[in-house]
């Protein structure tokens, strides 16, 4: 009697006959196939996250499960590909970190797909407010006041306040040429409590920005710029990403954060709505918050891990400088995406004009 594996065995020397020599090619083919099917393309924010995510995610990724992850370097705000993407079906990405009120706006939309992974596995080990049906946290950002200590030294300023006193702080400044972060920014600059930051007074942030603008010596658009500027010495102090400016202590540069009242989100992995590939990223999310690669992942960028068992295997003089450590996380303000997600285009249209007057 025939077994399974003989007629398998005998089916395929058939198809080979009949094919002839041509079947000579189908292995290659195939195996092209298989391993383009075991491939993602994801999109990630760009050096130093590019080369961070590289040695820390994609390749031990590929490693452990065979599925190779192409990194790909995407605008600061992906809102608009994502949605194309989607409406025309075409996956140039498999997968995105997004910031929380892009994912917020998306998800809200239709535009992302329910990874289902909340409670589950690794993503199950990480606190509720690092993860949405959508996302699936990577790293904690922060924006806060930063300055060169070379320039400074222990005169820089201390608070939001302060880089709003150029005439007790003198110094070149910079701030994000963005309503986000910068509206906050100059309401906590103008004595607003924190408990009491959402929602924004526009009218008041907008006075408070009158009082700065012509103080602001250059204004800063990508997160690049952040390391070039302080780097080149261009300015002292500025409103900046923090792991951006930390990037410039890490090559050399003398910096200081101010941690009170610094803003934080979460950066997290996304999924558009109908990827062929999502069962892909799933796992890639599952893998992308264990404690190893979280860990070995802030010894090139200085962001907060998610998974907070991380700080086990973080040496304390590196978890000074990350948002969620438990001496930083406590003075930081989680801005509030729902608010950007509704009001953003609007508060974002109105800076705009304000800029330029």
């Amino acid at each position: 009697m025939t077994s399974k594996f003989d007629v398998k065995t005998l089916e395929r020397r058939s198809f080979v006959k009949l094919l002839g020599g041509a079947a000579l090619a189908v292995p290659a083919v195939w195996s092209s196939a298989r391993a383009q099917d075991r491939q993602i393309v994801v999109r990630d924010p760009g050096n130093p996250y590019s080369k961070a995510f590289s040695e820390t995610l994609y390749k031990p990724f590929e490693q452990a499960t065979g599925i190779k992850v192409v990194g790909v370097v995407a605008s600061i705000d992906p809102m608009a590909q994502v949605k194309s993407i989607v409406d025309t079906k075409n996956y140039i990405w498999d997968g995105m970190i997004l910031g929380e009120a892009a994912a917020a706006t998306l998800g809200e939309k239709g535009y992302l797909e329910e990874h289902g992974l909340e409670g589950k596995g690794n993503v199950g080990k990480l606190p509720a407010e690092f993860v949405t049906p959508y996302t699936v946290g990577s790293n904690v950002s922060a924006t806060s006041v930063v300055y060169r200590t070379d320039v400074l030294g222990d005169k820089g300023p201390k608070s939001w306040a302060d880089f709003w006193n150029p005439e007790q702080f003198p110094g070149r400044r910079s701030l994000f040429k963005y309503a986000r972060y910068t509206l906050e920014q100059a309401l906590l600059a103008d004595g607003v409590d924190p408990k009491k930051l959402y929602p924004l007074d526009l009218d008041r942030a907008f006075k408070s920005l009158d009082k700065i603008k012509s103080k602001i010596d250059v204004w800063w658009t990508g997160g690049a710029q952040v390391v070039q500027f302080l780097s080149s010495g261009e300015v002292d102090m500025m409103g900046a990403f923090v792991a951006r400016a930390l990037a410039a202590a890490d090559a050399g540069t003398p910096i200081t954060v101010v941690w009170d009242n610094f803003l934080w989100q979460v950066d997290a992995w996304a999924i558009p709505k109908g990827a062929p590939k999502a069962d892909l990223m799933r796992e890639f999310m599952q893998f992308s918050c264990t404690v190893k690669p979280q860990a070995e992942m802030t010894k090139f960028i200085p962001a907060g891990p998610v998974n907070l068992d991380a700080y086990k295997f973080i040496s304390t003089e590196r978890a000074a400088l990350l948002t969620t450590s438990p001496a930083n996380f406590p003075r930081g303000i989680h801005q509030n995406v729902k608010y950007w997600s509704e009001f953003g285009p609007e508060a974002q249209k109105r800076f705009n004009a304000w800029f330029i007057q």
